[in-house]
């Protein structure tokens, strides 16, 4: 078989991806954002290369209508596979080929990689593939850590730092280091752990990580989106953990928002229970999430503004 998948770029989107090469023999991979998932999609359809695949599953992220009704038009739209756990999305199930949830059938939340284990669990011969390249022990032990960290519930439920280390140890990697690294370890190892060696990187790595929070703390500004009132401020690094620490430090915001120049992203995070992020903010501004998580891209109109405005600044001090 024959498997295009397009997913997300965080440690769930990639998890997808690890997942999927452990399954497939050939499988073609896009790594997409909200920014560009469309428009990667759209193209994928229009050329030729369609025909070539026989499955395309897109995890962990989800599509403009647009995007959805040209899927829904294709003849062969039985090829297409949506999975995503983000209630922003939750139109999507509409349509045969998509799958939005974000519950199971008790309050556990999903993610991206319990979903698609989900679905390769539900065929057998898809199941036995996966099985002859890895244990089912340590396998189900390594999309509990994700789906723990991506719903946060490692922090709020579990007290469950195992998680937090495996998203960290993804962003020291980088996406195709640990990709490689941790498909030897599914493979090649009985028990599920982390080297004496990525111990000690870890460690390490927890200090800076307090460090930046305390100095990122003093940069908060407010501003108001409609009835909610946000914390904003612009940072570049460990931006769940910032975002989550400065939230519960300064409780009286409805939100934080990290906005991230160089990547072109803005993530929203909550403790709060009265307010949706993907819903009542991020939507807004053209991205999704869930209701304590979610995101956004800067347009290049919004960047053209930004650049502007900080130049009219400029030059009204001069």
């Amino acid at each position: 078989m024959k498997v295009k998948l397009f997913t997300h770029t965080d440690l769930d989107g990639v998890s997808c991806a690890l997942l999927a090469k452990l399954t497939f023999e050939a499988i073609d991979i896009v790594y997409c954002d909200y920014h560009d998932v469309d428009d990667s999609i759209q193209d994928f359809i229009l050329s030729d290369n369609l025909l070539q695949f026989d499955r395309v599953f897109i995890t962990d992220i989800n599509v403009n209508e647009a995007t959805a009704e040209m899927i829904e038009a294709l003849d062969l739209s039985n090829k297409f596979q949506l999975l995503d756990h983000h209630s922003s999305a939750d139109w999507l199930n509409k349509y045969e080929w998509a799958l939005v949830n974000e519950y199971y059938s008790d309050i556990t939340q999903t993610c991206g990689t319990s979903m698609l284990y989900d679905y390769i669990h539900n065929s057998n011969d898809l199941f036995y593939q996966l099985l002859a390249s890895c244990n089912q022990k340590i396998i189900e032990q390594y999309i509990e850590l994700v789906r723990r960290y991506d719903t946060w519930e490692w922090q709020t439920i579990f007290n469950d730092y195992e998680a937090k280390s495996l998203n960290d140890l993804f962003y020291i990697y980088g996406r195709d280091r640990f990709i490689s690294k941790f498909m030897d370890k599914l493979r090649l190892t009985n028990v599920f752990d982390f080297s004496d060696n990525e111990k000690m990187i870890l460690d390490l790595e927890q200090d800076k990580i307090q460090n930046y929070i305390n100095k990122m703390e003093d940069t908060i500004a407010p501003f108001p989106i409609g009835k909610f009132k946000g914390g904003f401020l612009f940072a570049e690094q460990y931006i769940s953990e910032l975002g989550n620490a400065l939230h519960q430090r300064n409780p009286f915001y409805d939100f934080i928002a990290i906005i991230n120049l160089p990547s072109r992203k803005v993530s929203y995070r909550t403790i709060h229970n009265h307010i949706d992020l993907g819903k009542d903010i991020a939507s807004h501004f053209g991205g999704g999430g869930r209701a304590k998580t979610a995101g956004s891209e800067l347009s290049d109109s919004i960047m053209t503004r930004l650049m502007e405005a900080i130049l009219q600044t400029s030059d009204s001090t001069n």
